[in-house]
C-alpha cells in the first residue's frame, strides 16, 4: 500500500500538475505540497478537504491510506525526567521566627 505522500505525488502527477499548481488550486505552499509528499508533514483535516477538492478526487480515497488511531503503531513511552525532582510546594507560607533578643 503506498503512502500518503506516494499516492498524493501520483495524483498530481496523473492529472498533469506541478506541485506549484496544486499548491495554488489548495490554498497551500508549494514547500508543503513538498514536504507531504516527501512523508515530512503530517496532514490535518482540513488539509486533506482542501487537497482533495484540488485534485477533484473524494476524500475517501485516502481512508485506507490513513488508518484511524487505534490501528497505527503505538507511540513510544515519553522520556524520563533527567536531574533532581522539584521541591513539594509549600502550602502555608512559613512564619517569621521572633527574634529573641528583643
Amino acid at each position: 500500500m503506498p503512502t500518503f505522500g506516494e499516492e498524493l505525488r501520483r495524483l498530481r502527477v496523473e492529472q498533469g500538475m506541478s506541485q506549484e499548481t496544486l499548491a495554488a488550486a489548495a490554498g497551500l505552499t508549494q514547500g508543503g505540497i513538498g514536504n507531504m509528499e516527501r512523508g515530512l508533514n503530517s496532514v490535518s483535516g482540513s488539509v486533506l478537504f482542501r487537497l482533495c477538492r484540488a485534485l477533484k478526487v473524494p476524500c475517501t480515497h485516502f481512508e485506507e491510506i490513513l488508518a484511524p488511531e487505534d490501528e497505527q503503531p503505538p507511540m513510544p513511552p515519553a522520556p524520563k525526567p533527567r536531574g533532581r525532582p522539584k521541591k513539594a510546594e509549600a502550602k502555608e507560607p512559613a512564619k517569621p521566627k521572633k527574634n529573641p533578643r528583643k
